[in-house]
């Protein structure tokens, strides 16, 4: 199978998820919520987080995909280079996709009766009025690197196996914990710094939020995510599919 071909593949199933994913939120997050709106004897706000839902969306589609799509195309004679790639110049399409729709939407707001219906960005609400092509190329980052974790995480549940895969999977959970004990361990003047360099990355250690540092950073982490994909897939056990 030529890279051409299963690029194709990938991205004609991703469309079809794409729109099964869209009608969906329209129907779970327009018809419903406009219902309640028009039905509404007094006036309310309501207001539709836009982004969360994409991003679990893209992290649950690169984890299945990654797991289906690679049984298939290594059984029809594609090499792990030519699969990476694939792989990665569909969530990179996929991703700006879904960065665009998210954009649409968080510009997408009217008035029912007394009611007022909007879509909110988390982007929009921590950092401001950006101009289009800082908030497609932040929205679209942090949906490529969503993405990567999922494929991290698809590779990771088909390498590892029983009880390894449980020990690991509670040792990543209890990361969080770890870091939040040591943190309350450092000195005053360390948990200082080390604050000021997570608002720092994120851009918030300013009187005024700017998306060029978190922008940055998630390229950066995107990076290094493709990069512990690649080393992943090398020597990926091949199992036949079902």
């Amino acid at each position: 199978m030529k890279m051409k071909v299963a690029l194709r593949y990938q991205l004609h199933y991703q469309a079809i998820s794409i729109a099964i994913f869209i009608a969906y939120f329209f129907l779970f997050a327009f018809i419903f919520p406009v219902s309640v709106a028009l039905l509404s004897s007094r006036g309310v706000r309501i207001n539709i987080d836009c982004f969360i839902a994409t991003l679990i969306y893209i992290l649950i589609l690169a984890l299945i995909g990654v797991r289906k799509d690679f049984k298939l195309f290594i059984q029809n004679g594609m090499s792990r280079r030519h699969i990476f790639i694939a792989t990665l110049m569909t969530i990179t399409i996929v991703a700006a996709l879904l960065a665009l729709f998210v954009i649409l939407l968080d510009k997408f707001s009217f008035s029912i009766r007394q009611s007022q219906f909007s879509y909110v960005n988390p982007i929009t609400h921590i950092y401001g009025a950006v101009n289009f092509g800082q908030f497609f190329l932040l929205s679209w980052l942090v949906l490529l690197l969503m993405a990567a974790c999922g494929l991290i995480v698809g590779i990771f549940i088909d390498r590892v196996r029983g009880i390894l895969r449980l020990v690991i999977g509670a040792g990543i959970i209890l990361v969080p914990v770890a870091l939040s004990v040591a943190m309350q361990l450092l000195p005053v003047a360390a948990r200082t710094q080390m604050i000021r360099f997570v608002l720092d990355i994120v851009g918030l250690n300013t009187a005024k939020p700017h998306v060029g540092a978190p922008t940055m950073t998630c390229l950066v982490l995107t990076v290094l995510a493709s990069a512990v994909v690649y080393l992943l897939n090398r020597r990926r056990e091949i199992a036949r599919m079902n």
